[in-house]
């Protein structure tokens, strides 16, 4: 039998024992954060965002202070991950929609500007 497109997904769900109190919990509080930080500081320039305002004002470097942010943002996704029993195939589907999330925000800020 021929498997349809949804229904691997659907498939890979059930295995990776995803369900939709993990996907309301885990995507907004862990994995959003840490791919909106690591976007913004990679793609939007290190000197737009906040870690280059405190290392300012701290008299450091700023590279160092986005490290120490994105170090402790992927530790608690890391042991989110941990905690909820999430395979490499479940994260694989969230760094997917996380980057699609990431991708629809950037869109509708950019629309938002024109208009």
């Amino acid at each position: 039998m021929k498997e349809t497109f949804s229904n691997r997904i659907r498939n890979d769900l059930k295995e990776s024992q995803i369900n939709w109190k993990v996907i309301i919990s885990f995507i907004p509080i862990a994995f959003f954060a840490v791919f909106s930080r690591f976007f913004s500081i990679v793609f939007g320039g290190i000197n737009l965002q906040d870690e280059a305002r405190i290392a300012s004002m701290m008299d450091t470097n700023k590279y160092l202070i986005a490290a120490i942010v994105l170090t402790i943002l992927f530790l608690i996704l890391w042991r989110c991950n941990r905690i909820m029993k999430l395979n490499l195939k479940a994260v694989g589907y969230f760094t997917v929609l996380g980057t699609l999330a990431i991708l629809i925000v950037i869109s509708i800020n950019e629309l938002i500007r024109v208009c």
